[in-house]
């Protein structure tokens, strides 16, 4: 600070006055200045009091807590100032405690003071780091069952002051650090994982869950009807198949459904596969199924179908049963038919039967007959030998017509029931060839022959028949032959 003095005298005038004087800072100096006239006459005066104070005050800031070691605060952070000023003092009081919010790496807060003088001075706290925030942890836990060891990965982000550690535990055991976690053991796992960051905040901890399944699905499968005691099937067969998972695990996705053989075959197989919900499989194959549904075929020797075999001389039937795959197993047959002396419609009905159970019947039917030697005389033509002469008879006249019944080597054999006389039928005249068509009427029967010794005789009486006129005549026996004559009248 200077002080100057003025000076003046109003009659000598000034000789000399005091220069101003530079006064450095301190309380409760004085300055003295002299005035001196020409005369020889001085005066003085003092300017004292004067403080003077250059110096600004000092004020510093900090921290009313400590960071981490890392140097970061997790909440709002309090800044303390302190003042002072060693000449004029502190103009008040130091500035109250500031707070720092919100969140960053260089936060900061200033403040400033006053001293008596007039002299200010600001001071800055700075480089302050505030994370409030904690990381977000996410993982890569598959969903559903998994059929091999599952490696689960962490992936952690935080925004500010990044992330610090990631821990993890399998189903509340010990913890572990680090980005992945394997589990091997089967069954259902609770993963709990978490992340803290350098600030030191810790995320709420997540949960996932992890299935784990390595071991097959059972599966076995059989026949669900037995074969016979040859091992053979003769219906179409069907497998069952009864899967099962294990406790505690995946459990059972899908098993095979009952599946059937409906074809031939000496071996057969069908598989079936079980799956559970991780993907494991397992499959059963049931084999050996011998499986013959076609019937064999029979042969039947010695008659033939729909055959006639004279009475005395029919072959013996027999049977044969023949299969190309599970082989034949013997054949039998049933001769059933006829009348008591032999004669009539046989049936002879054969079945054969397979390794397997099949059966196949086959029937024939043939007939047996008497040996029938012909109308005999006055009859010339017998009806079984072609070419004679058609026998004419004088209309009016009583006819006798006669025949035997043999067996094939010639023997007589009675019949069951008398034969049969045919009611004559009128052809065409005589002058004209045989023609059957031109008979009047068909043939029926009338009455029956009768025996004499070994022959079988009816005395036709043509009494009241037209003259000029064939006329057809002829025997039913009881073997279901019919036997006619063609007889002209003249």
């Amino acid at each position: 600070m200077t002080v100057t003095f003025t000076c003046g005298d109003a009659l000598a005038g000034i000789d000399s006055c005091t220069s101003p004087a530079t006064r450095a800072q301190g309380a409760g100096q004085s300055v003295t200045g002299t005035a001196v006239d020409a005369a020889g006459n001085s005066a003085q005066a003092t300017v004292d009091h004067l403080n003077i104070d250059k110096t600004p005050p000092t004020i510093t800031g900090a921290p009313t807590t400590a960071p981490n070691a890392n140097g970061w605060y997790l909440g709002d952070v309090t800044v303390h100032w302190t003042c002072s000023d060693a000449l004029s003092g502190i103009d008040g009081v130091c500035p109250a405690n500031s707070v720092i919010t919100g969140e960053g790496s260089a936060l900061s807060t200033s403040a400033s003071v006053s001293d008596v003088a007039g002299n200010v001075t600001s001071a800055t706290v700075d480089h302050i780091k505030i994370d409030r925030t904690a990381p977000v942890t996410a993982s890569d836990a598959p969903v559903g069952w998994r059929n091999a060891d599952v490696t689960v990965h962490f992936t952690a982000s935080d925004n500010l002051s990044g992330v610090a550690s990631t821990y993890s535990r399998v189903d509340g055991g010990s913890v572990n650090a680090g980005s992945a976690v394997t589990i091997s053991v089967q069954g259902t796992h609770s993963v709990e994982f978490w992340s803290g960051d350098v600030a030191g905040n810790g995320e709420t901890h997540h949960t996932a869950v992890v299935q784990l399944d390595k071991t097959k699905p059972s599966i076995t499968g059989a026949p669900t009807t037995s074969p016979n005691a040859a091992g053979w099937y003769r219906t179409p067969v069907t497998v069952h198949f009864t899967c099962a998972d294990q406790v505690g695990l995946s459990g059972l996705a899908s098993c095979t459904s009952d599946q059937t053989v409906a074809t031939s075959g000496a071996s057969q197989s069908v598989t079936g596969t079980a799956l559970d919900n991780a993907g494991n499989s397992n499959s059963f194959t049931v084999g050996g199924l011998k499986v013959d549904l076609v019937p064999p075929t029979v042969g039947i020797s010695g008659v033939a179908d729909g055959a006639s075999y004279q009475l005395g001389a029919v072959p013996s039937p027999s049977c044969s049963t023949a299969d190309t795959l599970s082989g034949p197993a013997g054949c039998t047959g049933l001769n059933a038919g006829g009348t008591v002396n032999g004669v009539g419609t046989y049936t002879y009905t054969a079945t054969g039967r397979d390794v397997a159970g099949n059966a196949t019947t086959r029937m024939v039917t043939y007939r047996v007959i008497y040996a029938f030697g012909g109308f005999l005389q006055p009859i010339n033509d017998t009806a079984h030998q072609v070419g004679l002469d058609t026998s004419i008879f004088k209309a009016g006249s009583t006819v006798p017509v006669k025949f035997e019944i043999r067996r094939a080597n010639g023997t007589t054999v009675a019949p069951n029931a008398a034969p049969q006389w045919l009611t004559p039928a009128k052809g065409s005249a005589l002058t004209a060839a045989v023609d059957e068509s031109a008979y009047s009427a068909p043939a029926t029967s009338g009455d029956t022959y009768r025996e004499a010794g070994s022959q079988y005789i009816y005395n036709w009486s043509t009494k009241g028949l037209p003259a000029g006129f064939y006329y057809r005549i002829g025997v039913r026996l009881d073997d279901g032959n019919t036997y006619t004559v063609n007889i002209g009248l003249r």
